[in-house]
């Protein structure tokens, strides 16, 4: 998947680190773009990032296999798994 590596951005405000990579679709059906809140340490959200970053990977091969060119999206099945590995 084309995606920057190890971008994790830091939130002043809310004093978490994030992280953007892959797109979902928002109510109207269209893509956006997926954020995640990977926590407040830097050391353990560069751990979440890495593992978010696999499971993308792991999502577009698949999503590759079943749809071909489509670009991928976390569905209703891939997001919450995303979200349990951080």
């Amino acid at each position: 998947m084309a995606y920057s590596k190890s971008k994790i951005g830091f939130d002043k405000a809310k004093g978490l680190y994030s992280r953007t990579i892959g797109y979902r679709l928002n109510s109207a059906g269209e893509r956006t773009p997926a954020r995640f809140w990977l926590g407040r340490d830097e050391r353990r959200a560069k751990i979440a990032n890495a593992k978010l970053e696999e499971a993308w990977d792991q999502l577009g091969r698949r999503w590759s296999a079943i749809y071909g060119n489509a670009p991928p999206v976390w569905d209703h099945h891939t997001l919450p798994i995303a979200e349990a590995r951080l």
